[in-house]
């Protein structure tokens, strides 16, 4: 797969997933075999043979659907999945593990509902600063990437406004955003990402210091949005475009970001270039 991958010119495979399987009905996990195991410790290995053979090849990956996605009854592209009460910490042990051994480009955010993590019955987990931030950044600690996942699954698109998903996941500490765009394919959905911030800025008249590059393919089948901050927004969007992510930069607009998410997305520019 890596070398694939690699000879077709892709740098970066949304995977491998760690779900634990927990259930193995689950019908977007279990059922469809997407799951190394049961057992947290035979998952972690796995996805560590994943992991080093794509980096062998200089491909980049994606531990997903953080914090766990394989006790679940219900598919998340279809509506919105509650873990709460099936969901334990040793789904949390891959993750916790594989970073600890530096085997972690990338965490992919899941569009599930863990109060347990999050606190809220209501705020899914790629849109919970408690679950990305609070536990995944500070007290795991990740340092790198964090990307959700499709922004346009129904476990979104049913419950949360456009604008308050985007605005929701960036603060959650999303790194990047995913817009598959395929279902219903709308050209404009870069500026209206773009407009999310702006909109709100308006609305609490407050000023934005930063700024935030929409990626995409220039056709309207836009899959990744990056955000950065600084003055060096617009060539971390070039980067990444330059990098594979997408084969062109779109719009760039206002958007009050820190400069930690520029950081983490030029180290991880670096790595697909080969820059240590």
């Amino acid at each position: 797969m890596a070398a694939g991958l690699s000879d077709v010119g892709f740098n970066l495979n949304l995977a491998p997933v760690v779900d634990v399987n927990v259930n193995p009905a689950n019908p977007i996990i279990g059922k469809l075999g997407r799951s190394f195991s049961a057992d947290p410790q035979t998952v972690e290995a796995y996805a560590k043979v994943f992991v080093e053979a794509h980096r062998a090849k200089g491909v980049l990956t994606a531990l997903k659907h953080f914090p766990g996605h394989g006790s679940s009854t219900k598919d998340s592209h279809k509506g919105m999945a509650d873990v709460s009460k099936t969901w334990s910490d040793k789904e949390l042990l891959p993750y916790k593990n594989l970073i600890a051994s530096g085997d972690v480009d990338m965490v992919m955010s899941a569009h599930v509902i863990n109060d347990k993590l999050s606190f809220s019955t209501e705020i899914p987990s790629s849109l919970s600063r408690a679950t990305l931030t609070g536990l995944l950044r500070d007290n795991m600690p990740f340092k790198g990437v964090v990307i959700s996942d499709d922004m346009q699954m129904q476990a979104i698109t049913d419950n949360i406004s456009f604008e308050d998903s985007v605005l929701r996941a960036v603060r959650a500490g999303n790194d990047i955003l995913i817009f598959a765009n395929d279902k219903h394919p709308d050209p404009l959905v870069p500026e209206k990402v773009a407009a999310c911030p702006k909109k709100r800025a308006r609305t609490r008249k407050c000023s934005s210091g930063y700024s935030l590059p929409v990626v995409s393919d220039g056709e309207g089948r836009t899959t990744i949005w990056a955000f950065a901050g600084g003055a060096a927004t617009a060539s971390i969007a070039a980067g990444l475009a330059e990098q594979g992510l997408s084969s062109s930069a779109s719009t760039i607009s206002r958007f009050p970001f820190g400069l930690a998410t520029w950081n983490r997305l030029r180290k991880h520019s670096e790595k697909l270039s080969g820059v240590s």
